[in-house]
């Protein structure tokens, strides 16, 4: 999962942890581990995070549950200006999430979003 363009990280959002948080855990044979008073949950294979469980608060009924996909890229600042550049609209400028890395997202020109992060 270090490979530029190649999926490093998986994020589930959801209005609910609990019922997908078991239903994955179980579906694929993962350990889950709270964090952050239970804001986040990572599932883990043989003691390495493989993905997350992100709450979402829906303030319409509107969110949705999703998997969100991160592609591995070497330098975040650059690989965003590349995509604006391309015709991509930014959804989170670029943040650090310590003990992970730099991560940002877009839409591209099709309306589809895309996650990316440069792994510490």
């Amino acid at each position: 999962m270090t490979t530029e363009g190649l999926p490093c990280w998986l994020v589930l959002t959801s209005t609910n942890a609990v019922v997908p948080g078991e239903f994955y855990s179980k579906l694929f044979d993962r350990k889950l581990e709270n964090r952050n008073e239970g804001a986040t949950i990572v599932f883990q294979n043989r003691s390495q995070y493989e993905c997350g469980l992100s709450m979402v608060v829906s303030d319409n009924g509107a969110a949705l549950s999703e998997w969100n996909v991160y592609y591995t890229i070497q330098d975040c600042e650059r690989s965003l200006i590349n995509a604006r550049r391309l015709g991509a609209h930014s959804i989170i400028e670029t943040q650090d999430k310590p003990g992970i890395g730099r991560f940002s997202s877009f839409t591209g020109p099709d309306g589809i979003k895309c996650f990316i992060m440069a792994r510490e």
